[in-house]
């Protein structure tokens, strides 16, 4: 429930009490006039009792309120806790990628593989074995058959 639903209740609950409050008064007074003291009397801890008891009810209330309030720091400061835990390692995973591309990829290695893709080709249409490619290139033949299946040949 939200901390406006619990305001809107504590003021609605205090309201009842003003207006019970207001409406023992004025039966008390009007008894008074056309009753006896006995029955003003009991009137008065009728309406004592339902105060004490309305009084009770609205410090539940706020007690509620506050716990709800304190519960929800509490999470809010464990979620932004997780969040910058999160940040922190995404920047890391993401620093960490950098320096893995860097390694991966040399200056001039995206000619040099265009090239071999070229010369692979060249031998193979002069009937060339793939072994003797390999050999000839100086490349493992795991990486020639790679490169053949992904240029769909």
């Amino acid at each position: 429930m939200e901390i406006q639903s619990w305001i809107i209740g504590q003021a609605v609950i205090d309201l009842v009490i003003a207006a019970l409050l207001l409406w023992f008064v004025l039966t008390g007074i009007l008894r008074k006039k056309n009753g006896t003291v006995q029955e003003t009397d009991a009137a008065f801890k009728r309406s004592e009792k339902i105060l004490v008891e309305m009084r009770e009810i609205s410090q539940d209330f706020e007690k509620n309120l506050i716990e709800k309030r304190e519960l929800s720091r509490s999470i809010l400061k464990h979620l932004d806790e997780g969040l910058e835990r999160a940040r922190e390692s995404s920047l890391e995973i993401q620093k960490i990628i950098r320096e893995y591309s860097a390694d991966m990829v040399q200056p001039g290695m995206i000619e040099d593989i265009e090239q071999t893709k070229l010369a692979i080709r060249k031998l193979l249409s002069k009937g060339m074995s793939r072994q003797k490619i390999s050999h000839k290139l100086d490349i493992p033949l795991g990486e020639i058959d790679l490169i053949l299946k992904l240029q769909g040949e």
